[in-house]
């Protein structure tokens, strides 16, 4: 089984870190626009600049299988430092599902992930309002669940899930995790949980970001 690890550093928003000598995939991957983005145990492709480089890096992340040819691809926002050991915890926590994520720490709910990107200026307030409106015009319940998503497994089941993800987010807020759990629920998607904490875990370390955008 071909494991791939897949991360973004656009737009100057993170620095890339380096792997672990032992990282364990198969191939590692960044997608950069700025050759002077380099650490140890990644290769590289190169893009253009985006006027939006948080969106752009949203693509890899959400279809990953059309950057790098894989069975199972690990994805790692830029604020992530990869430890020991994701690669078998990753696909582990997988297994035969469509996609595998952390749970949120502190919220279980799409809406109440909304009201927060709201009071802290993270999207503007006119379009999560029109977004969690949409979402509750058609049924989708408060409280159905909220993953954290600075690291994602991808099984090829969830190729699907991933074009219609990208799709949500270019027409609605970027805040990835408000629309996830109404795909989940809407379409009956086969998430995993991994255990633990995006930022308290074995696996993975968390970092600030270089620059807010």
């Amino acid at each position: 089984m071909r494991v791939a690890l897949v991360t973004a550093i656009l737009g100057g928003y993170d620095t890339l870190k380096p792997l672990p000598a032992n990282h364990g995939f198969d191939v590692a991957v960044c997608v950069r626009d700025d050759e002077s983005v380099q650490a140890d145990g990644w290769d590289y492709l190169g893009v253009p600049k985006s006027e939006n480089p948080r969106l752009a890096a949203k693509h890899p992340k959400m279809q990953p299988y059309k950057w790098v040819d894989a069975d199972v691809w690990v994805w790692v926002d830029g604020q992530i430092q990869v430890k020991d050991g994701l690669r078998d915890f990753a696909v582990e926590s997988l297994d035969d599902g469509y996609l595998a994520a952390f749970e949120h720490p502190e919220r279980d709910c799409l809406y109440a992930e909304a009201d927060v990107c709201m009071a802290r200026g993270l999207a503007p307030v006119e379009v999560l309002h029109r977004q969690t409106e949409a979402y509750r015009a058609q049924g989708m319940p408060a409280r159905f669940g909220l993953w954290e998503c600075a690291v994602l497994a991808w099984s090829r089941h969830g190729m699907q899930v991933g074009s219609m993800w990208w799709h949500e987010v270019t027409r609605h807020s970027l805040r990835d995790q408000i629309a996830l759990p109404f795909l989940t629920w809407a379409h009956n998607v086969d998430i995993r949980t991994m255990p633990g904490r995006s930022r308290r875990n074995p696996y993975t370390a968390w970092t600030p970001h270089k620059r807010r955008g």
